[in-house]
């Protein structure tokens, strides 16, 4: 019998080889690296490119961890890196070190040079010229979702210095010899001529006819009934004017909550003045332990008391949500050599934001049952388009606020040629 994909994913990272896992939004990425970060967790220090990936990975950024400048890094901090490294950074790396693994969550959005960054320090730490310092490297995420973020002017000096703005093109990902896994079977839609038309955005019409796809959303989704809520757009100015207006227009009481922080927390997974009135659309930011409602769940407050909020789902559920907290990590060795997390920061928050409208950005990780998308004059970014159509489980969730037309799946050409040349389409 032939292995499975997810079978030979956990294979080689049990082996020790370094790996990308990669493939299409809904196909199970993050339930493999969860299943495999229990087991290996007394040697692997996992890394996000953002802070609210870190958060969410149960582990610290990249930039925290490898004392990585912010921003692009230049010869004066390559030259200063011994003296200007962090404790925490020369604790957790270096030859006497537990650690022997790294997984890094989010990949698609990490930029060439803190991918190199990665490289070279890790070089540094253990004293030898193994690629990533001769740590196991595991790398988790969709290439072909939103791109990393630079700024035009300097995209030049990036393209000349790193090969590319994408991680894949640096000389560190060729030495680091990884084997590239492609999740095919997508389990959050259920559709398979959605799933075929999506996977074609995805790669930018590479399958067949863009056109095809494009008209395939456009007939679905376009002219269906109004709904005032669920606003899918591109901009955060767009959303809160979206959010600001429709919450004006109700005449209930106004209930505000405050944010707790503690410690070393810079991120802010909730907002840190929450203001609800029964009536108002909400959307739910962190899992319940018995899966009562998930991150993404949206429904609309019912009710509210000192306690806390109750809110009806749209499956028709009423829960209960009361003051979460987030914790931030950071990594530390024992006095008996063993690694270990330590909470060094935390945030409290009732785990809800206000949801008639939402940023493409914010709900990327997230399913939904519907959405309206609203992609306003153009889309500005590629694999926007396809992060938008692909959060939502069925074609009948979606509505198109206007139609889709071939300006708005902007082609990566780096990503096509890293798909073609790893046979990955």
């Amino acid at each position: 019998m032939e292995q499975s994909i997810e079978d030979q994913v956990i294979d080689s990272v049990f082996s020790g080889e370094n790996i990308l896992l990669t493939g299409a939004s809904g196909c199970g990425k993050t339930t493999i690296e969860n299943s495999m970060k229990l087991l290996l967790e007394s040697d692997t220090v996992c890394l996000g490119s953002t802070g609210l990936a870190a958060l969410l990975n149960g582990g610290m950024t990249s930039h925290k961890a490898l004392s990585m400048p912010f921003g692009i890094p230049l010869e004066e901090d390559y030259n200063a890196f011994w003296s200007t490294a962090s404790k925490t950074t020369k604790t957790l790396f270096g030859p006497k070190s537990p650690v022997t693994r790294i997984f890094f969550d989010e990949v698609g959005m990490t930029t060439s040079y803190q991918m190199h960054w990665m490289d070279f320090a890790l070089k540094k730490l253990y004293r030898t010229d193994k690629p990533f310092g001769g740590l196991q490297v595991c790398l988790f995420g969709d290439v072909s979702q939103l791109e990393p973020v630079v700024k035009a002017q300097e995209r030049p000096f990036i393209m000349n210095s790193f090969g590319g703005v994408n991680f894949f093109e640096t000389q560190a990902f060729v030495d680091g010899n990884f084997k590239i896994y492609n999740l095919k079977e997508v389990k959050r839609q259920d559709n398979q001529e959605m799933i075929k038309h999506l996977n074609n955005i995805r790669v930018y019409g590479y399958n067949f006819n863009l056109k095809e796809s494009l008209d395939y959303f456009n007939d679905q989704c376009l002219g269906k009934p109004f709904e005032d809520s669920n606003f899918m757009v591109t901009t955060n100015a767009r959303c809160d004017e979206i959010n600001k207006q429709k919450f004006a227009q109700l005449n209930t009481k106004i209930y505000k909550f405050k944010a707790t922080r503690k410690g070393q927390m810079k991120e802010t997974p909730a907002p840190e003045m929450l203001e609800l009135r029964e009536g108002c659309r909400v959307i739910i930011l962190k899992n319940h332990p018995d899966k009562l409602y998930v991150n993404g769940s949206v429904g609309t407050v019912h009710k509210i008391n000192k306690f806390g909020v109750e809110v009806l789902l749209e499956n028709g559920k009423v829960v209960d949500l009361a003051t979460t907290t987030w914790e931030n990590y950071s990594y530390d060795i024992n006095s008996e050599g063993k690694l270990y997390k330590k909470k060094v920061g935390s945030y409290s928050q009732i785990p809800l934001r206000q949801n008639w409208a939402n940023t493409i950005h914010k709900n990327q990780g997230v399913s939904c049952d519907s959405a309206n998308i609203d992609l306003g004059k153009r889309v500005f970014a590629s694999g926007m388009t396809y992060v938008a159509l692909s959060r939502v489980r069925t074609i009948e969730g979606i509505r198109l606020l206007r139609p889709l037309n071939k300006f708005d799946v902007i082609e990566n050409k780096a990503v096509l040629d890293f798909y073609k040349k790893h046979q990955l389409i």
